[in-house]
């Protein structure tokens, strides 16, 4: 045992974390670093897991009791709370609904980014503040617009667009291989768009499909996904 720890190196002990937390998904996990360890062991698995947050391969955010750790690809964010905060107004619609209320459609790990989601979300006119006597309420914009019969033209696709916001998540995440709808989220691109872009960057050469692990992602990611030959791909990679 003593010479496997001595052995460990940095390269295996991030394997380890990577591996550990790719399992743990978008629930997280707590820290790989545990009480047992030797104290050799303990020494490389924290300079390892201080180098990939420094690096932002990995999150870790607060809880009530101890840190979890997230894979930058799976770490809660505001984009992710932003996601459900619309959805959730959507849902509710026509009710006007308090940010209290908004606060109910995030996990308690989401909810520290609430402030920054809905600001986003108002910046990008996907959410309306409204005043009701001294109290601001939120209502979903399209579901509003809809109601009042004001019509939008549909956004244009920009395959430049597309292209910013991939390099966009790369230099975020670390990593090549990002989520379609990530890139979706990212870029603005209706959906279906895009995924027809995307098939013929991958015809001619230009783009990768990769798997993913459908069974950690959530209903939203695996809207992204695409169907080639009876297999569903969640990641892609744009090439230059």
């Amino acid at each position: 045992m003593a010479s496997s720890v001595r052995n460990l190196t940095p390269e295996e002990a991030r394997r380890k974390i990577t591996e550990k937390l790719r399992k743990g998904g978008t629930k997280g996990a707590g820290s790989p670093v545990t009480p047992k360890m030797p104290a050799d062991k303990r020494i490389v698995f924290e300079q390892a897991l201080e180098e990939m947050a420094a690096t932002g391969l990995i999150v870790a955010l607060p809880t009530a009791t101890k840190p979890k750790y997230f894979l930058r690809e799976f770490a809660p964010s505001a984009e992710t709370a932003a996601v459900k905060i619309e959805r959730y107004a959507e849902s509710k619609h026509p009710t006007l609904l308090a940010q209290t209320q908004l606060k109910t459609a995030l996990s308690p790990i989401e909810k520290p980014f609430l402030v920054q989601a809905i600001q986003a979300l108002e910046s990008q006119v996907r959410l309306i503040r409204l005043l009701r006597g001294k109290a601001f309420v939120f209502a979903h914009a399209d579901s509003l617009r809809a109601a009042l019969g004001v019509t939008t033209k549909a956004p244009i696709f920009d395959p430049q667009a597309v292209r910013r916001a991939y390099h966009t998540l790369v230099t975020r995440t670390g990593f090549r291989d990002v989520e379609i709808a990530a890139l979706q989220r990212e870029s603005g691109a209706p959906l279906a768009e895009l995924k027809e872009w995307l098939q013929a960057e991958h015809h001619d050469g230009r783009a990768d499909f990769y798997f993913g692990d459908w069974s950690l992602s959530d209903a939203q990611t695996r809207e992204g996904a695409i169907e080639l030959r009876g297999e569903r791909y969640l990641l892609v990679r744009l090439e230059e």
